[in-house]
């Protein structure tokens, strides 16, 4: 199967497909191209918990990067704060495998940002996201714009 994302709420909307359930308080990693796994781990909150969670996908991950290998970071919390953290500690940590990580995303029930633009003029405001159904999963958007940093993802 091949999902092909091609804005921050398409790739929003894949996830829960990806792992046959809606995450939440989670850390995902999309990687855009074959060769790494897609990951979801708890959402670490503390230094110790980054830490072990790092110390379980520093092998794997560094195993199958190859030059250029990049990853999006999803944070599914509704704490935004907690998001930053450990998707900025988790992208240092990255680039010491040769793993890249131009685009951060943080999600919560009624929003979304890009962390990297860090401005927030990406967050949803008021009401609920229009690309979040009833039942809580995200619906493909029919805009098509480009993520940042992202181009054209694809993953089978």
């Amino acid at each position: 199967m091949t999902i092909a994302v091609r804005s921050h709420d398409e790739l929003l909307a894949a996830v829960p497909h990806m792992f046959g359930f809606t995450p939440e308080e989670s850390l995902v990693l999309y990687p855009f191209e074959p060769g790494l796994p897609r990951v979801r781990v708890d959402l670490p909150t503390l230094q110790t918990a980054r830490k072990a969670v790092w110390e379980s996908l520093e092998v794997p991950l560094g195993r199958h990067a190859r030059p250029g290998a990049a990853v999006a970071i999803i944070c599914l919390t509704a704490e935004r704060v907690n998001a930053e953290v450990a998707s900025e500690d988790l992208r240092g940590r990255l680039e010491s495998v040769g793993v890249m990580s131009p685009l951060r995303l943080w999600a919560d029930m009624d929003r979304w940002c890009d962390l990297d633009r860090g401005d927030g003029r990406h967050a949803h405001r008021g009401g609920s996201h229009p690309n979040r159904r009833s039942d809580g999963r995200w619906r493909s958007c029919a805009t098509r714009g480009e993520p940042h940093g992202a181009g054209h993802l694809a993953h089978r």
